[in-house]
């Protein structure tokens, strides 16, 4: 991704417009599974 293409990224999922709509379909706060392949004490383990 070129820088410009991931401002854009990064500007829609923070959108507020969208927070609120996803706040309103998912109440409670949700692990995300990505969370569970990156140990940033472990400089040998690969972030996938």
């Amino acid at each position: 991704m070129t820088e410009a293409q991931r401002l854009a990224l990064f500007s829609l999922i923070s959108d507020m417009r969208l927070l609120e709509a996803v706040n309103q379909v998912i109440q409670s706060h949700v692990f995300m599974s990505t969370q569970l392949f990156f140990d940033p004490f472990n400089t040998k383990q690969h972030n996938y």
